[in-house]
């Protein structure tokens, strides 16, 4: 039955559904696929080989690797398993392997490190270990990898150990080697006690009973077990899951290990936990949809949102070009041109930068964007207003009116460009000009309905643009705060927590409030339809109501489709805004549209 590393393996888990295995050194790659191959189950089990490059000039200039690897990996090609090498394109090495990763919902990825002379290992092995979400058999090849003779694993009766020593007695099996095990004993136990917790780590484990045991008097079990181990051994350890690699790698047992031999040393990562429950389970399948940004992306985003945070000339001028192409969509009720404008506001960078600034406790970052975001909020505000001046209309468009009365569905258009908006900002093979059409296309419209309502002297069309402008920049802020978080962006310098949660309560305050007066305002224009509706048709009784629309502002306005055979003439109309006006204790005015009906007559 295939397993995972969530749990402590056993004889009932002996082996993995999808292994996957990156490769990018022609020389290792053969030791790495045998691991695979060992670990994988043959009859359920899928191996996945990777090649990551970064795009069309390494393309070129890693085309004679990749042929190698193709080679190696037709080489070690048998009956069950018919292996082919999968190369993709991604802006990083590390983002690619994790984004393969989660596609194939791995269970186990086996991944090659090297030790440099500065006990440490390359960004890409550290990126990838931070934000993976399975297990990982890190793998530092040794000098005679080639010629293996035995498998050499260290316990000390923990369940992580256990998890090795049932990897180390799947490759004894697979690759047809003697497995001893190793346990170094603490000095305050007893022989007898050290034996015992031996055994206990090598019980029921699958395969063939290790060939051998031996309880090691040292001080420190990392020289006990190098003292024990050949060039030409795997040794291999466990640790629980950490957050890099070099905190995995550089335990103290397994650093002096790898320090003091040249053999091939596999550490084996599990997460802490042995519950498969089905809660666990749906909990494991969410965790591989998350793209988890690594150390490296994470920085990224925070020096992109600092770069994009200030005031600049730029910004202001970009986007009082992108009001004043809007502002000509709305006087002409021209959608097309609307959605033109939108290519060019620049307004995704300040927006994410508060975002991030809220997420990640930097409240001096959010600060220097809001304060941006307010000056072009006053420049989009001017230019429309001026291109309202320069071109005067006689009363609202259609365009402008569709903006002045927010409600729910226009929040959660927001929430939408939220998402994309602060997805865009953490991948980079995500077109960030996509998301900035979206989110402008939520706050510019609103902004420039704004502008022009002042300059023709309405101001109840002013508020209501300006209150769908406020909805939807609170929610745009707050939803792309939510999916940074959920890709991984925390405040990452002790202190600042409760400044990350302090700022994302106001937020989500702010947002409430907003919400309940979007919520108020949707709930009374939604009474004056259905009032409206009651008393046309009372009014009316030749005829059928269709559609009775309401927009709240002063006076209110209500549209209302009658089909009749009956002529309707002022007089009606202004017999029914009274009766309504009445009714609704406002003043009203009616605008009825009529479908005339023709019939043949009575027969």
């Amino acid at each position: 039955m295939a397993t995972t590393l969530e749990q402590p393996l056993d004889s009932d888990r002996a082996r993995f559904a999808r292994v996957v295995v990156p490769l990018a050194n022609p020389d290792t790659a053969p030791l790495l696929i045998r691991l695979g191959k060992a670990l994988t189950d043959p009859e359920e089990g899928e191996l996945s080989l990777i090649t990551v490059i970064t795009g069309d000039a390494e393309a070129e200039s890693s085309a004679e690797a990749i042929e190698e690897l193709r080679e190696v990996v037709e080489s070690e090609s048998d009956e069950r398993f018919e292996l082919e090498l999968d190369a993709r394109t991604a802006p990083a090495i590390a983002r690619g392997i994790l984004d393969y990763t989660r596609e194939q919902n791995a269970d186990l990825v086996i991944l090659g490190v090297a030790l440099s002379e500065r006990a440490g290992f390359s960004a890409i092995n550290e990126a990838v270990m931070e934000a993976i979400h399975c297990g990982v058999l890190a793998v530092r090849p040794g000098s005679e990898a080639e010629a293996v003779g035995r498998v050499v694993v260290g316990v000390d009766g923990s369940d992580q150990s256990r998890t090795a020593a049932t990897v180390a007695a799947l490759l004894g099996e697979s690759l047809d080697l003697p497995v001893f095990a190793l346990h170094v004993r603490d000095r305050t136990y007893s022989r007898t006690f050290a034996r015992a917790m031996l055994d206990r780590s090598l019980s029921d484990l699958p395969g063939r009973p290790p060939a051998g045991r031996e309880v090691i008097e040292a001080s420190v079990p990392g020289h006990g077990i190098a003292s024990r181990v050949d060039p030409s051994d795997f040794v291999v350890l466990g640790s629980a899951k950490q957050s890099r690699l070099d905190n995995l790698m550089s335990t103290h047992t397994s650093e002096l290990v790898l320090r003091r031999t040249k053999a091939t040393v596999i550490v084996v990562s599990q997460r802490a936990g042995d519950s498969r429950s089905l809660l666990t389970r749906a909990i494991t399948w969410s965790r591989a949809l998350r793209p988890n940004l690594t150390r490296l992306e994470r920085d990224t985003v925070v020096w992109n949102s600092a770069a994009a945070a200030p005031l600049s000339t730029d910004f202001i001028i970009l986007l009082a070009v992108s009001a004043l192409l809007a502002s000509g969509g709305l006087l002409q009720n021209s959608s097309a041109v609307v959605i033109g404008a939108m290519l060019v506001a620049p307004l995704l960078g300040p927006l994410a930068a508060v975002s991030v600034g809220l997420v990640t406790a930097r409240l001096g970052l959010s600060a220097r964007a809001l304060l941006t975001l307010a000056a072009g909020t006053v420049a989009t505000i001017v230019a429309s207003a001026a291109a309202g001046l320069a071109i005067p209309i006689g009363a609202p468009t259609s365009e402008m009116l569709a903006r002045g009365s927010p409600s729910l569905i226009d929040l959660g258009v927001a929430v939408a460009a939220g998402v994309v908006g602060a997805y865009a900002t953490a991948r980079k093979d995500i077109p960030a000009a996509l998301a900035g059409v979206a989110i402008a296309a939520a706050l510019v419209p609103p902004l420039c309905t704004t502008g022009l309502a002042i300059s023709i002297g309405d101001p109840d069309l002013a508020y209501g643009s300006f209150l769908l402008f406020v909805t939807n920049i609170v929610s745009v802020v707050l939803t792309g705060g939510l999916v940074l978080r959920w890709m991984g962006m925390r405040p990452n310098s002790e202190g600042t927590t409760g400044r990350a949660a302090w700022g994302t309560a106001i937020v989500v305050l702010l947002l409430t409030f907003v919400t309940v007066v979007v919520g108020l305002r949707s709930f009374q224009g939604a009474r004056q339809a259905q009032l409206a509706a009651d008393d046309l048709v009372d009014l009316f009784p030749n005829g059928e109501v269709i559609d009775v629309a309401s927009q709240s502002r002063d006076p209110v306005i209500v549209t209302a489709t009658v089909r009749t055979a009956s002529d309707v003439t002022a007089a009606d109309v202004a017999e029914v805004e009274a009766q309504l006006e009445e009714r609704l204790d406002q003043e009203i005015r009616l605008e009825v549209v009529v479908e005339r009906v023709v019939v043949s007559g009575d027969r």
